[in-house]
């Protein structure tokens, strides 16, 4: 090791390294400059080293020296342990990230204004069933997968975003090797503190599941209403705790006079002013009897309602 320090002098490799790492260079300067010094001269040496560190002798320079290594020496090693720290928890945050977007089959994507590069998370080559070793695809190679059905809404809505800055927010479908499967995106612009678009950043979500389960419901709706329309007799849906009528089929208007809106207006009151006076009694049994039903089990009643036409019914 050179120290900058005669071999003469009697220090030991590990004291040397001490000395020469605890002096500032502005030190070691100032003491080739202020001495003139022969080889064997270095009592005065040491003397000059004590006065610039504020001790009265060589061992306490060493005591010195030493304990500010070792307090330098602390200070990186706890500099050194919080970034270890903070380097895990970034890392356990990111996995955790991954972890979530393999369960809600959600990716996330950038695209650099400045370079063009577009950068992908595991999650979008999840959702497109892309080899993670690959690149990500261009715009242009995505676009292609989009269902030919679909493509004039997502280019429109692209364009809103790349030229006007308009949040992206749309759902269509892709066409993959492995089948057709419904997308959600979504994506905005990003600015520096000047206000220039320096990214894009978006995420890409597989909601065919989600998709499916409302086409379903909405298939199983239409049937319903289908059947309902098609019944003579009065069909209507009571939500209990508020005791308003939330639908009710085609025979409302054709019995009652009253439209769905009409019924939604009169609220609770529905049925306490439509009923017959005389018939209140029965009617109140009857909303208590069907309360305390089981799934499956109904009640049969009669009972007067008046007429939009003024008439009863």
């Amino acid at each position: 090791m050179d120290s900058g320090l005669p071999t003469q002098l009697e220090l030991s490799e590990t004291e040397q390294r001490i000395l020469v790492g605890a002096l500032a260079g502005s030190s070691r300067a100032e003491i080739s400059k202020n001495l003139s010094l022969g080889r064997g001269d270095w009592e005065a040496a040491w003397q000059h080293i004590c006065f610039l560190l504020g001790v009265p002798d060589r061992k306490c320079a060493l005591r010195l020296v030493a304990a500010y290594a070792v307090q330098s020496l602390g200070a990186s090693s706890t500099s050194q342990t919080r970034l270890n720290a903070e380097t895990q928890k970034r890392s356990l945050a990111e996995k955790r990230l991954n972890q979530m977007s393999v369960h809600t089959k959600t990716g996330g994507w950038q695209l650099d204004v400045a370079t063009g590069e577009v950068s992908w998370t595991e999650g979008c080559y999840l959702v497109i069933g892309r080899d993670a070793k690959l690149p990500p695809l261009s715009a242009q190679e995505y676009a292609a997968l989009v269902h030919p059905e679909d493509q004039a809404r997502h280019r429109v809505a692209l364009d809103r975003l790349f030229a006007s800055c308009e949040p992206l927010d749309i759902t269509y479908r892709l066409l993959l090797p492995t089948g057709e499967i419904y997308v959600h995106s979504a994506a905005h612009a990003e600015r520096d503190e000047n206000g220039e678009i320096v990214r894009f950043i978006g995420t890409v979500q597989d909601i065919t599941e989600l998709q499916l389960s409302r086409e379903k419901d909405e298939e199983s709706k239409r049937l319903f209403e289908s059947i309902a329309s098609s019944v003579p007799d009065l069909l209507y849906v009571l939500d209990v705790r508020t005791q308003k009528v939330t639908y009710a089929n085609r025979s409302m208007g054709a019995m009652l006079g009253y439209d769905v809106d009409e019924t939604a207006v009169m609220g609770a009151s529905f049925f306490e002013r439509l009923t017959h006076s005389e018939d209140k009694n029965i009617w109140s049994g009857h909303r208590e009897t069907v309360m305390a039903l089981s799934d499956g089990e109904f009640h049969r009643v009669e009972y007067r309602m008046w007429h939009n036409d003024g008439s009863w019914v």
